[in-house]
């Protein structure tokens, strides 16, 4: 009887431990969860607000900068292509 009492006793603290971390598990849970739900909140709502510009008005480009240093002296218009210079223009044009 006396053995049954030490380890009735020696289970009792992986008890409490076995329950606090079932406690801690679930609260680590519920912070997740909500930590998650508010997440997928915000991006829903931050596609809703405006941009602040009108997207149907924007121009984009893609700009190749040359691999080399050209030279300092020239102006941009005497340089070649290859060395980054000009090879065309323009202006542009307001809609109506």
């Amino acid at each position: 009887m006396l053995t049954e009492g030490v380890r009735a006793s020696a289970a009792a603290p992986a008890r409490r431990l076995s329950k606090a971390f079932v406690v801690a598990e679930i609260a680590l849970a519920f912070t997740l969860l909500t930590t998650s739900v508010i997440l997928v909140v915000h991006l829903r709502n931050l596609g809703r607000v405006s941009m602040g510009f009108d997207p149907d008005d924007v121009v984009a480009f893609r700009l190749t900068l040359p691999r080399r240093t050209p030279d300092p002296r020239l102006s941009a218009a005497e340089r070649s292509p290859s060395e980054g210079g000009w090879t065309s223009s323009g202006w542009p044009s307001k809609r109506g």
